[in-house]
């Protein structure tokens, strides 16, 4: 019996944690085993992992056989080999549906999760900046009620226009307003 066991961890712990874990589940059945090692962003080895005409692929997880769901089926449905997944101790050729559908549904989790990761970096590497936008202070909104005061005759602005041009929204821009009214006495048509 031919059995390929396949792991995409960059974690060296998990990856001897997989390897024990198969050798115990294949030992007394005479099996050859063949390992393959990817880091998280997979694919150059899983080719090879089922081009081998195995009996048996042993996976941690599900999602490290395919990018999507769409992939994950198909390849479930082209192979004649047994998938055995080692982390929910999954065996594709039974009839454990519930299980089956708990751990389709963690691999989409984990695609999701990888997905928003790899497009967070690629934001990053171009500059964009992460989480909630910088609070606009009196100090930031003076300069757009000055500009404000000056095109309109010495009327403030209303809440909408300031927030608008400040790019907040229109409850900050209203403290903002009201701040300022408070300084300098002057008051929002």
């Amino acid at each position: 019996m031919k059995v390929v066991a396949y792991i995409r961890s960059e974690s060296a712990e998990e990856t001897a944690s997989f390897e024990d874990s198969v050798r115990t589940m294949w030992h007394n059945k005479g099996a050859e085993i063949k390992f393959y090692h990817e880091g998280l962003s997979g694919s150059r080895w899983l080719r090879r992992v089922l081009a081998e005409k195995a009996d048996a692929i042993v996976v941690h997880r599900l999602a490290d056989l395919g990018r999507d769901m769409h992939g994950l089926l198909s390849l479930l449905a082209e192979h004649d080999a047994d998938i055995f997944v080692v982390s929910t101790r999954f065996i594709q050729s039974g009839a454990e549906r519930k299980v089956f559908a708990r751990e389709l549904m963690d691999a989409e989790r984990r695609y999701t999760d990888i997905k928003r990761k790899v497009g967070m970096a690629a934001a990053k590497a171009m500059g964009a900046s992460m989480g909630r936008p910088a609070i606009f202070t009196l100090s930031k909104g003076r300069e757009a009620i000055q500009s404000f005061l000056n095109a309109s005759e010495g009327r403030l602005p209303s809440a909408r226009k300031l927030a608008e041009r400040l790019g907040c929204g229109k409850t900050r821009a209203s403290q903002l307003l009201a701040e300022f009214r408070e300084q300098t006495g002057k008051e929002t048509p």
